[in-house]
């Protein structure tokens, strides 16, 4: 993704590779306010445009920006205004969605599931055996290493 409110010189654009060309510092400039506020939400607009390409869920989103500023309310406005301001864009002007997409995964293990089961033979593997599990040896940190 390129933002195209400054051209790329020719030398830059090659024929294997397809640039997205999305305007961010011009939707920042044309409808946030305050020059640091135009640089900061110009990452959020991309966010915003690569969630339009990658059909994700902008509630999602929304979440994600609302835990990290939950301190900082006065952001928030600011950074919806820029994720939808790239959304908008990209649905508008770019054909999306891109043939890839990720999917809702739950990464987080089992409550119930002890992350480091003992060895069911009570001892660690030989050397060179091949097991279906993984084996990881529990060494306290020395100084060095912290």
């Amino acid at each position: 993704m390129h933002d195209s409110s400054w051209r790329l010189r020719e030398e830059l654009r090659r024929p294997d590779v397809t640039f997205l060309d999305v305007p961010m510092a011009a939707l920042c400039r044309e409808h946030l306010e305050g020059d640091r506020e135009r640089i900061l939400m110009k990452n959020i607009v991309y966010v915003g445009a690569l969630g339009a390409l990658l059909e994700l869920d902008l509630e999602v989103v929304r979440g994600l920006l609302e835990e990290t500023f939950a301190r900082k309310k006065a952001l928030l406005e600011s950074n919806f205004l820029a994720l939808e301001l790239g959304y908008d864009h990209v649905k508008a002007h770019l054909p999306s969605p891109l043939p890839i997409r990720p999917r809702a995964m739950d990464a987080t293990p089992d409550a119930t599931r002890d992350p480091h089961p003992p060895h069911p033979a009570g001892r660690p593997p030989e050397r060179g055996l091949r097991l279906p599990w993984r084996y990881e040896a529990h060494r306290p940190l020395s100084r060095r290493s912290r």
